[in-house]
């Protein structure tokens, strides 16, 4: 099974978009790290991403991306085909 990741440069352009730094990104995306439950950081994150802090606080690794690849083809539908969270 091919492992789905996140396309080059988006943990950096997610880190921009909600103000927590790369590493904590990439962090929070591998387990390693949760994030706060009222962080405006973490608020910020999730209307980027469609996303919402549960999955960002108790979800797997796994989970967090299927969400974050899952909302952004939702995105992309309702925009028309070209969406990407930027």
């Amino acid at each position: 099974m091919k492992e789905r990741k996140l396309p080059y440069g988006e943990i950096a352009h997610l880190a921009e978009l909600s103000g927590y730094t790369p590493m904590m990104i990439s962090k929070m995306l591998s387990g390693e790290r949760r994030g706060w439950r009222k962080s405006e950081k973490l608020e910020k994150l999730c209307l980027e991403t469609g996303t919402t802090t549960n999955l960002w606080r108790y979800g797997t690794p796994e989970e967090i991306l299927a969400g974050i690849l899952a909302a952004e083809k939702k995105m992309r539908a309702k925009k028309g085909g070209n969406y990407v969270y930027r």
